[in-house]
């Protein structure tokens, strides 16, 4: 594929750029019997909502020109991911396994050489900011750490070579800390220290059984991070743990439904950018925060929104969380009344992040109705104290250093959880991944 020539002085510039990225992958990578075929821009936030921007590329092997699928890339396509700024690979994969570059990238395919490499490549330090979680054969998969202490949000790193020791698959996900990011603390948590908050963590859920479409009903550990200084909880939500999010938890009242009919935009999630985006001296390096005026503005569309869609819904609803993505803001919002169902109600509204109109909205409601039909649980036998008692001996607390907003470090942490539940009626304990 060949660049397109621009003339302008900044277009040149720009073009010059990219050259330069891709001559790097094609000669870091001994791309020598590959074309390029393809590429596209994309911008990328982390969890201190700095941006990056990445360029994709699609390599095909010098054998295929003439494939013309547009939909599907062939086995033995090369698909690399790389940042723009920092020029190291985000990802590189070979389309089913398969590679045609003629050199292996390791001689020979062990531990030590895996992790010199991505020392190398990533410029992190084994042991300090990443560990080995697990390997076979010629597969690795490395975790974020602070002197093998785990990081949360979790980041990895996953690698794979194929019997030649040919890479075949390069992952970098999530963010790895400095130690200039950690509060560092000797880990000082006990069980006794804990033990009020892990009762009250103890929650009666009911679980979807599937196989017998039927509602059980479980005691289960909810999941607390719990700070090592002052036993201060902090709570995340699993869907959006790589975002900082503007906590709301305003309740939505009105005294009177809105009769006009909310009309539907169609979505763009995807992160493409254009080149001059992602090239332009001028780009965003920091994701704008939502003042509270944005906030504000915020809730009043969403409540002009349930108004509309929701008119009979008043005071039922509250706008739970706001962050950005992408070119929206995107509102949370659920039910004011709490269940103990493990699948919760939820609305996602995106947001114009220009003119503050709603595009579009998805509401989970239709997932929920699958279990409409299920069987209500039988009558709950156990009681909550009784399961906390057998459950006990298999609950952990574990040290990970979370990154907290309020600070913006990583606060050492005790992780208070249990893989464990027990079964209201029958007083079976079960392996929750089993459920």
């Amino acid at each position: 594929m060949l660049l397109k020539i621009i003339f302008t002085k900044e277009g040149c510039k720009m073009s010059t750029e990219i050259d330069k990225l891709i001559n790097f992958t094609k000669e870091a990578l001994t791309l020598d019997r590959y074309f390029l075929k393809r590429y596209h821009f994309y911008e990328k936030t982390n969890i201190f909502n700095e941006i990056s921007y990445t360029l994709t590329m699609e390599w095909f092997p010098d054998h295929l020109k003439e494939w013309e699928d547009t939909d599907i890339n062939p086995n033995g396509t090369a698909v690399i991911e790389i940042d723009i700024e920092q020029r190291k690979f985000v990802s590189i994969i070979f389309v089913g396994g398969k590679t045609y570059v003629d050199e292996p990238l390791l001689n020979d395919v062990t531990k030590s050489n895996v992790v010199q490499w991505i020392e190398q490549e990533t410029e992190l330090i084994y042991d300090e900011q990443f560990q080995l979680q697990s390997s076979v054969n010629n597969e690795f998969s490395f975790v974020a750490s602070f002197h093998k202490i785990p990081i949360y949000p979790p980041a990895n790193i996953d690698i794979k070579f194929d019997h030649s020791g040919k890479l075949v698959h390069y992952s970098i996900h999530g963010f790895f800390p400095d130690k200039t990011l950690i509060n560092v603390e000797t880990y000082t948590l006990s069980r006794s220290q804990i033990e009020q908050i892990a009762r009250n963590q103890l929650k009666f859920i009911k679980f979807p059984d599937d196989k017998r479409k039927q509602l059980r009903s479980i005691y289960g550990i909810e999941e607390v991070f719990i700070t090592n200084n002052s036993l201060r909880p902090i709570v995340y939500d699993p869907s959006l743990d790589e975002r900082q999010v503007v906590e709301m938890n305003k309740n939505i009242k009105w005294q009177s439904p809105l009769q006009s009919n909310f009309i539907e935009r169609d979505l763009n999630l995807s992160a493409e950018v254009s080149m001059d985006q992602a090239l332009s001296k001028e780009r965003k390096k920091v994701l704008k925060q939502l003042t509270k005026d944005d906030q504000m503005k915020c809730f009043n569309t969403v409540k002009d929104f349930l108004r509309q869609q929701y008119a009979t819904d008043s005071g039922k609803w509250q706008l739970n969380k706001l962050y950005r993505e992408n070119n929206y803001i995107v509102a949370i919002v659920r039910p004011i009344e709490k269940t103990n169902f493990i699948f919760k109600r939820k609305l996602t509204v995106y947001i114009d992040q220009q003119s503050f109109k709603i595009v579009n909205y998805i509401d989970n409601k239709f997932m929920l109705d699958v279990f409409a039909d299920y069987r209500k649980p039988e009558r709950p036998i156990v009681t909550k104290e009784n399961a906390y008692e057998q459950l006990t001996e298999r609950i952990t607390v574990e040290p990970v250093y979370v990154f907290d907003p309020d600070y913006n470090k990583y606060i050492l942490c005790g992780k208070l959880d249990c893989q464990y539940g027990l079964d209201a009626v029958s007083g079976d304990i079960i392996h929750l991944d089993h459920l």
